[in-house]
């Protein structure tokens, strides 16, 4: 049976040479409620939108429940 644990390691995300992400790491149980919190412009929506592959990633990997995201669409991670 799966946990649903979604492991983020290393993530970078970059937009035109402008490192946007660099190195964050996270891992999440399923049913576990985070807060993302920090001021404008720090990269809250950037990870979301990298976890869910809706930008794509400079580096990292996320998975979910050992499983890697890359190379799906994001209609295809969120029914992971």
């Amino acid at each position: 049976m799966s946990d649903g644990r979604l492991c983020a390691r290393d993530v970078r995300v970059e937009f035109s040479g402008l490192r946007a992400l660099d190195g964050v790491t996270l891992e999440l149980a399923r049913g576990e409620i985070v807060g993302l919190i920090g001021p404008n412009g720090s990269g809250k929506t950037t990870l979301v939108n990298a976890i869910t592959r809706q930008v794509p990633l400079a580096g990292g990997e996320v998975s979910v429940d050992g499983a890697s995201l890359s190379g799906l669409r994001p209609h295809e991670v969120a029914r992971r």
